[in-house]
């Protein structure tokens, strides 16, 4: 995971303003110019102001996240990168887990595949190379760590993992439709 940088005002001040539109269920919507982040670096600081804020009442970052790693999704959503992001305590529901749809803006279920480790990476200088990785997976393996999910909840799974992907799809489809209809005219 990357190093935060200090954060600047305007990074305070942008995240000050997405918090307190979640706080008020708002829908997402696009920073004023001013505030909008104009590289990776100044949107990862706006995220890291908006988590100090959030985790004073969600708890400490319990988990780190990869988002749009492949890139069919990158191109889809308009970056050139995966990228980051933390999960904070009470954020995280272990099955089963109830929720309230009125909590929520726009409630979405992912399917998400987490590892729990039986203990932190080491500290390093360099980033982990695959082959580290790979020597820590199958430390993880060891442990007994893995997915025991019954075949009826599997075979659920992927139907609504490929619907989802067909909706996605199609709706990506349609918005491309109207942007070629709305060019010739």
């Amino acid at each position: 995971m990357r190093k935060p940088k200090p954060a600047t005002s305007a990074a305070q001040a942008a995240a000050r303003r997405l918090f307190e539109a979640h706080q008020r269920h708002e829908p997402f919507g696009p920073l004023p110019a001013e505030l909008a982040p104009h590289t990776a670096e100044d949107a990862y600081a706006i995220q890291d102001c908006f988590v100090a804020l959030r985790a004073e009442k969600l708890g400490a970052i319990a988990g780190y996240k990869i988002a749009l790693s492949s890139k069919e999704m990158q191109n889809f959503v308009g970056v050139h990168e995966p990228q980051a992001g933390v999960m904070l305590e009470s954020t995280l529901h272990r099955t089963p887990a109830k929720l309230r749809a009125m909590d929520y803006v726009h409630l979405i279920i992912e399917f998400e595949i987490a590892v729990q480790m039986a203990a932190d990476l080491p500290v390093a200088d360099a980033p982990y190379s695959r082959a580290s990785l790979s020597r820590m997976s199958a430390a993880v393996s060891a442990t007994g760590i893995e997915p025991r999910v019954p075949q009826k909840r599997t075979r659920m799974a992927r139907s609504a993992l490929v619907e989802g992907l067909r909706r996605l799809r199609r709706d990506r489809s349609e918005r491309l439709a109207r942007r070629a209809e709305h060019r010739q005219h």
